[in-house]
């Protein structure tokens, strides 16, 4: 009896190393009145009905020290969202000691400026990764088979990077324009990366921003904006330069064939696995209370950060080792009404 005791003991304490890691959820409230406005300006008002998340955990990845997987970070990044009939309204702000020019990266050397459309990578190179990014998997749940939310996994998602730069400007000479702004037509900033991952059959999602391109489509137009938000008299790389929010509105309508231009029928996806293609039901409704999507919010942090803690890496849901793409990824739930749920750890 004492040996299966003592080995149940050993099996109980080994367990949290064998589990899959804990997923946070977030409960995103419908809009109560009016949507927000996509402007890189936010109040509580036009975002009542929703909370920040905060707590980014540190990832063990690349140059990450290994310290720091699955910690709480004290870097202050957080997220919130609501919805409507036809938008998911994300808005995700950051407090960072450093904001690359565009052109710039962390040490002064110069690289090719971000100045092209999204359809490229121009942006990887550009601030040298200090980014914003989304990874959404639509109508998820626990059923799911084949795309288990674990880690070592990657479901199938949306994933979305924005690269928050400076203009390079000096004596009144412009040599390289920000990447700040309100986002209406393709050719203007903010520019962004976006792209479907894991899957084999579906190839790149391209929003469309434009609003009389949209509604040739049948859709609603995608919509970003965001700002820097500098601190006055701030110096970089000393304590708090600067707060940049990102608002963003994903329009359900193009979670499908119009935002993905390599996918023609729908018999080519197998949409119980790939899960990516959104239909509505026969009321024309995408999103109904209770649907729960897989969501995590991940970042490069600044360079300032990095160069004092060796902390390169955070993400909302804990993921440990791995890169962005990795699994787990958090759950949000849709809930009607305008009641407030707290995002927690199971």
């Amino acid at each position: 009896m004492k040996k299966f005791m003592l080995f149940m003991l050993f099996v109980l304490l080994l367990a949290p190393c064998a589990m899959s890691q804990e997923v946070r959820e977030y409960t995103v409230n419908k809009v109560s009145e009016t949507a927000p406005v996509i402007d890189g300006e936010f109040t509580e008002e036009e975002w009542a009905g929703s909370v920040f998340t905060g707590e980014f955990y540190g990832l063990e990845h690349g140059d990450n020290a290994a310290e720091w997987a699955g910690k709480v970070v004290e870097e202050k990044w957080q997220w919130r969202a609501l919805w409507d009939n036809d938008y998911l309204y994300v808005l995700i702000t950051a407090e960072l000691q450093y904001i690359n020019m565009n052109g710039w990266v962390y040490s002064g050397d110069m690289v090719t400026p971000l100045e092209a459309d999204d359809t490229g990578y121009a942006s990887w190179g550009a601030g040298s990764n200090l980014d914003f990014e989304c990874f959404i998997s639509p109508n998820w749940d626990d059923d799911m088979t084949g795309y288990p939310n674990e880690v070592g996994g990657n479901p199938p998602a949306y994933q979305m990077c924005y690269f928050p730069l400076l203009a390079d400007e000096e004596n009144g000479q412009l040599y390289a324009d920000s990447n700040f702004g309100s986002r209406t037509t393709a050719d203007e900033p903010p520019f962004f990366n976006t792209s479907t991952l894991g899957v084999a059959n579906i190839g790149g999602w391209n929003p469309i921003y434009d609003a009389s391109e949209a509604d040739t489509a049948d859709v609603k137009p995608f919509k970003l904006a965001a700002l820097p938000h500098l601190v006055e008299g701030a110096v970089a790389g000393e304590g708090i330069f600067g707060i940049p929010v990102m608002e963003v509105a994903f329009p359900f309508s193009q979670f499908s064939f119009p935002a993905l231009p390599d996918v023609t029928v729908i018999e080519d996806v197998d949409i119980l696995l790939e899960n990516l293609i959104m239909i509505p039901d026969e009321n024309g409704v995408w999103v109904e209370p209770g649907d729960i999507w897989l969501f995590n919010v991940c970042g490069y942090v600044d360079g300032a950060v990095h160069e004092q803690k060796a902390l390169s890496y955070i993400s909302w849901n804990e993921m440990g080792s791995g890169g962005f793409h990795n699994a787990p990824r958090g759950k949000m739930i849709f809930a009607a009404g305008t009641s407030v749920t707290e995002w927690m750890m199971h």
